[in-house]
């Protein structure tokens, strides 16, 4: 008999509120956003008023995958939480709905970074949860 010990790692998104995850294997997913149904605005994540006009009458979205890089830089010095390598790029994304993202520019050099770069969204494993489960957070990548 198989005891939940024995159960395979299951990834888990490390922000539910701003991201879900599209398959078992945690490998794609998609941002959430909030819109107000009474002004239109859209925020990030999972929200309990509206930003812009402050009424309670949202609905879950799912966000573009696509963006344009609109600010980056090179992080060279991390907080001691930080689990991945040092430097890395850090970048502000604005997607269509014109909601900014920040999130990890990865598979670019850095000098090949550059303002109004198209950018697609792609998650990557951060870490792991007290079950061992893998956690996955968003990032950003060139659009290919």
């Amino acid at each position: 008999m198989n005891s939940p010990s024995d159960a395979a790692p299951t990834p888990q998104s490390a922000m539910p509120q701003v991201l879900r995850l599209l398959d078992a294997a945690g490998t794609q997913g998609v941002l959430i956003g909030s819109r107000c149904r009474r002004c239109g605005a859209t925020s990030l994540g999972q929200q309990r008023a509206c930003a812009n006009c402050a009424m309670s009458d949202l609905e879950t979205v799912d966000l573009s995958t696509r963006g344009a890089l609109m600010s980056f830089t090179i992080v060279h010095r991390a907080a001691p939480s930080w689990p991945g390598p040092v430097p890395y790029a850090l970048g502000e994304v604005e997607l269509p709905e014109s909601v900014t993202v920040n999130g990890e520019i990865v598979g670019c050099p850095f000098e090949a970074l550059h303002v109004g770069m198209a950018v697609e969204l792609t998650v990557r494993v951060c870490g792991h949860d007290a079950a061992s489960n893998p956690l996955v957070i968003h990032k950003f990548q060139p659009a290919g």
